[in-house]
């Protein structure tokens, strides 16, 4: 589960690493961290976003200084903050010989939700040249409204401003109870989890903007309600071009999972999709990785070439494009192939850049490329500890800060196997050991870490509880390493 964790706080030693807030539940406890907030140092004096500190501070004025004063503002998302089917948990900030002042907390979990995504493309255009777009011809556009979420989107209404070039003749659809004034609105009620809508709209041109831009623009958005309450979405914006047709082509780029791990391989896939009004029967398709990139493209695809290091450039061919199978409007156009990156990388960004081959041109650059992000995930490290205790004794607090990292940032969630002797609990890093009333010996207590991202690791805390009157006086020997 998604759980995404806001502070506000003001900071008493941003290089202090002696603070943190722990997710403590049923099932275990978690420590808040990322790349940019340590798990020994949350409150350091960072304005930052899903590990990523703030662009906008970057000493270009007075206003924009990297300089916090000490306030702290981020919002981390963690995997595993939470353990599986529980009902409640506790945030539990700790400091030690520093000082920091929360003033806001914010929590949020993801649950089951739609994701509805809009799309809008010209499908067909006629008038009395084929190969020109002019004022009076008859203009259709196609939209869909697709749900590729996990539950149903409700009350959904999809929305239409219309252009000063376009007046409309019909459309398809059931129409809203109230359309304001220049609008086309349609009432889809419940689009459920795993289903798609679509509906037409037809005008004629007018020529408004064939003495100003020479163009004009449209995209159609939406609102319904879902278990996260009321909602949006946006489509792709359509140019439409004056004079020799165009082909507004929109590139894409995904992989087929957020993460892998050290050493895996992943799909990557680029896309190509055609928001008209003219076919191409030449498009091709850049895929770039970052400059330093260091990874392995097992087959490259039949069509591509590896033009740099970190470059792959796909004809049409490798889309599967060509004269006699045009990329028509509406149509999406794709290539997949297997990437390994380095052990050593942490993540890896790709972008996609189209190009369309008709002579007229692409009239909406913006959509052209896209990006995607992979990361790399790299198992957590458990060290072994040890600890003594006094049979029937005070409660000892062992700390696994010096004992568990990990190199990509992760908050850690650490779980205690069987206790055979006495009881243990854990709070963020903090191990709580309350020793039997009369046995005395020496056991072994596992530990478990997860990263949430398929990362795991274990090791021992070896307690020895000794008899009253041994003459031991220490409590918490493995903070102090013995």
């Amino acid at each position: 589960m998604l759980t995404d964790f806001g502070i506000i706080a003001f900071d008493g030693d941003a290089s202090n690493a002696t603070d943190s807030i722990s997710m403590i539940d049923a099932g275990g406890s978690a420590i808040i961290a990322d790349g940019v907030n340590p798990d020994n140092n949350i409150a350091n004096s960072t304005i930052s976003i899903g590990g990523i500190i703030s662009p906008y501070l970057n000493n270009s004025s007075v206003d924009r200084s990297k300089n916090t004063f000490g306030v702290d503002v981020d919002q981390i998302s963690m995997v595993n903050g939470l353990s599986h089917d529980v009902v409640s948990a506790k945030l539990w900030p700790s400091v030690s010989g520093d000082s920091f002042y929360i003033t806001g907390l914010a929590l949020s979990n993801e649950i089951t939700s739609p994701d509805v995504h809009l799309t809008k493309y010209v499908s067909s255009i006629t008038g009395g040249d084929p190969d020109l777009v002019e004022s009076g011809d008859t203009i259709t556009y196609t939209i869909t409204a697709e749900n590729s979420g996990q539950a149903n989107a409700s009350t959904l209404e999809v929305r239409d401003v219309l252009p000063a070039d376009l007046d409309v003749t019909g459309s398809t659809g059931i129409d809203c109870v109230v359309i304001p004034s220049g609008e086309i609105c349609k009432d889809i009620g419940t689009l459920n989890a795993g289903t798609e809508i679509s509906f037409t709209i037809t005008g004629t041109l007018n020529g408004a903007s064939i003495t100003t831009t020479g163009a004009f623009d449209n995209r159609v958005t939406a609102e319904f309600e879902s278990t996260l309450g009321p909602q949006t979405a946006v489509s792709e914006v359509v140019t439409v071009e004056y004079g020799t047709t165009t082909a507004d082509l929109a590139a894409g780029v995904s992989w087929s999972r957020d993460y892998i791990q050290a050493g895996q391989s992943t799909t990557i896939t680029g896309s190509v999709t055609n928001l008209g009004p003219a076919s191409d029967s030449n498009p091709s398709l850049e895929l770039t990785a970052q400059e330093d990139a260091l990874l392995t493209v097992a087959n490259i695809p039949s069509g591509c070439t590896k033009t740099a290091p970190t470059t792959l450039t796909c004809g049409a061919s490798a889309l599967g494009i060509s004269q006699a199978n045009a990329l028509e409007p509406g149509m999406t156009a794709s290539v997949s192939f297997i990437v390994t990156p380095a052990k050593s990388t942490s993540s890896m960004q790709v972008w996609a850049t189209t190009k369309t081959s008709v002579a007229a041109g692409d009239p909406n650059p913006d959509n052209d490329t896209a990006e995607t992000m992979l990361y790399v995930n790299h198992k957590p490290k458990a060290k072994d500890g040890k600890a003594t205790a006094k049979t029937g004794g005070s409660a000892i607090q062992m700390s696994l800060a010096t004992k568990i990292s990990d190199s990509d940032g992760d908050a850690l969630h650490v779980r205690l196997g069987r206790v055979k002797h006495g009881k243990a609990t854990v709070n963020g890093d903090i191990v709580t050991f309350t020793p039997p009333k009369k046995w005395h010996g020496i056991f072994k207590l596992r530990y478990y870490l997860t990263d949430g991202k398929g990362g795991t690791a274990k090791a021992w805390i070896t307690i020895k509880v000794v008899k009253q009157g041994s003459g031991y006086t220490g409590n918490r020997c493995l903070v102090t390493g013995c």
